[in-house]
């Protein structure tokens, strides 16, 4: 089943906050993530290296469940971004929380950074 992670247009130069809430199979209690690693990946090409992705980013998980990424602002175009998670407790297994999905960023007309 695909994921829509944003609901919301996105247009270029805009941060792009993504918060997910990780909870127990109950849906309420907080999933402590102690000893997970989260990662995001935004690339033009799903095929691409790592090493020429738009955006990365690994955060470390805590008791809270949450992990924010604060993706910068993007240029006019349309990406891929995935969601990962390794447990650094089972030997670094990897495993996909969100698969790949496509986004664009729609043209922005403003273009100055501060009013």
């Amino acid at each position: 089943m695909t994921t829509q992670l944003f609901t919301y247009p996105l247009y270029s130069g805009d941060i792009i906050p993504l918060t997910l809430n990780f909870y127990q199979a109950d849906g309420k209690t907080p999933l402590s993530l102690v000893g997970v690693t989260v990662g995001t990946t935004v690339k033009l090409n799903a095929t691409a290296p790592d090493s020429t992705a738009a955006y990365q980013q690994d955060i470390v998980g805590d008791a809270t469940g949450v992990i924010s990424f604060v993706i910068p602002g993007l240029t006019v175009n349309t990406y891929w971004i995935d969601v990962k998670w390794w447990n650094t407790t089972q030997g670094n297994t990897r495993q996909t929380v969100i698969g790949a999905n496509q986004f664009t960023i729609n043209q922005s007309i403003t273009q100055r950074a501060t009013p």
